[in-house]
């Protein structure tokens, strides 16, 4: 069994509560939502990223675990906000699992254009467990990893 199903599992037998700012309409498909929280990503839109994280989210990002998710929001995540409203990103796989109110998906994209000065070419990972509570969606885990593509010159050299 695949950690990812494993999360899922333990969030649907645990029941953890929901804790945080409502985020999303509670009808709305886990779909929809993982929709709206990258389009908020996208768009330095720090409210409605902030409001879409259950208050216990487990974050993992650059191979740690966040200590906490007020920490990742104003040490990691908010700082770059600005610089991911000015990427493009192509989504070349995705999937999404939903069952009954959890739900699990998997992105792997293509991010590519200029953070401030510098061109930024990365293959960017994600994969987000979330419960559906009287709240809407939350985010319960996610895991964010990022590869740097190499120059089209490394790539013939090797």
């Amino acid at each position: 069994m695949t950690l990812l199903r494993q999360t899922a599992m333990a969030v649907t037998i645990l029941g953890l509560a929901l804790v945080g700012q409502p985020a999303l309409a509670n009808d709305e498909s886990a779909g929809a939502f993982v929709a709206r929280f990258h389009e908020a990503l996208f768009s330095n839109d720090l409210k409605t990223v902030t409001g879409s994280f259950a208050a216990d989210a487990i974050i993992f990002e650059g191979g740690k675990r966040e200590p906490s998710l007020e920490g990742y929001l104003e040490h990691h995540l908010g700082p770059e906000l600005p610089m991911l409203a000015g990427l493009n990103r192509e989504v070349e796989v995705e999937d999404l699992v939903e069952a009954g109110d959890v739900a699990w998906y998997g992105v792997q994209a293509q991010l590519h254009g200029l953070a401030g000065e510098r061109e930024v070419s990365i293959t960017h990972a994600t994969t987000i467990v979330m419960a559906r509570g009287s709240a809407g969606w939350k985010i319960k885990q996610i895991h964010f990893s990022n590869r740097r593509n190499k120059p089209a010159a490394e790539e013939q050299t090797e």
